[in-house]
């Protein structure tokens, strides 16, 4: 590993032995770095899927890639409001289809609080959950709108709940407020 650093930056040998452990973590610094700037993200693809997700300010700070997927991470804060928006870019069908690129979207989130309370909207094509809870005690969660949906995502639910509400998805989706019943817990026979 020497040898190659050494070749590659035309360092002597003995500067290297004393800073090898930088000049490994500059160079992948550098590297990584580089990559990050050579990143394009069409916002159009993901405007398709949800019109409110603009193009401007966006921070990209993570980025995972699997065979034919590449999964971002991208943060952005805009006076009190922070937004996280996780999407993932499907390189091709398959090796024998190569096609257009496709986007689809993980997580688009907004945050943002006033005197006495925090909020926290998540969307995908529509708004998927949206609560409040007072500043003070954040688990203190109030749902506008998605509370069930909320609870089969997160793991809140049990087994059997989590199968009735993927059975109900579309009507339970929809309904809004806080004080709802629980889903039930055992099986119809």
């Amino acid at each position: 590993m020497k040898k190659l650093l050494k070749l590659f930056l035309g360092i002597k040998n003995h500067t290297l032995l004393k800073v090898d452990k930088k000049y490994i973590f500059i160079i992948l610094f550098i590297s990584c770095s580089s990559h990050q700037k050579n990143i394009t993200i069409d916002f159009s693809k993901l405007r398709k899927i949800n019109p409110i997700i603009d193009e401007a300010g966006w921070k990209v700070v993570k980025t995972e890639k699997w065979s034919n997927t590449i999964e971002y991470t991208l943060q952005k804060k805009e006076k009190d409001t922070n937004e996280l928006l996780v999407f993932q870019k499907l390189l091709y069908d398959s090796i024998f289809n190569p096609g257009d690129v496709k986007y689809g979207l993980v997580i688009f989130q907004k945050k943002f609080k006033d005197k006495k309370f925090g909020y926290v909207v998540s969307f995908g094509s529509d708004t998927n959950y949206y609560y409040k809870y007072y500043l003070d005690r954040p688990d203190s969660m109030i749902f506008i709108v998605g509370k069930y949906l909320y609870l089969a995502y997160y793991h809140k639910l049990s087994k059997v709940q989590k199968m009735y509400f993927f059975a109900h998805k579309d009507s339970l989706k929809k309904i809004r407020g806080n004080d709802l019943p629980d889903l039930p817990n055992e099986r119809k026979k």
